[in-house]
């Protein structure tokens, strides 16, 4: 489960973030999690609460933004959501697709005092 040492991670970032800016609590984090990342939320979620456990990130809220996946079509050359890597375009019902969103895992926010 490579999700938990994703979580490790992400506490060790907030951890020395803290350090340099000089806080000591935190409210709460969110990260954004892209449908092809392949992370699993609910495995993230899981992970959060064990490695938040003594640490800065403890007694903090845990927010997961779950954006749609983006490609662009070759033949009508639009922007679109998609749910999967093999969908096709819900447009001209294209297979030609360059996925170009939706495997991003990033810190968005975070809310400290």
């Amino acid at each position: 489960m490579h999700e938990m040492a994703i979580m490790n991670s992400v506490r060790d970032l907030v951890e020395d973030e803290a350090r340099e800016k000089h806080f000591s609590v935190v409210k709460s984090i969110t990260l954004v999690v892209g449908p092809f990342s392949c992370v699993d939320p609910h495995a993230l979620r899981f992970s959060f609460d064990a490695v938040s456990r003594a640490s800065i990130l403890e007694g903090s809220k845990l927010v997961v933004e779950q954006p749609a996946g983006k490609a662009q079509c070759f033949d009508c050359e639009a922007i679109v959501d998609v749910l999967s890597r093999d969908q096709d375009c819900p447009l001209c019902s294209s297979s030609r697709l360059l996925m170009v969103e939706g495997d991003e895992l990033a810190i968005k926010n975070l809310e400290v005092l």
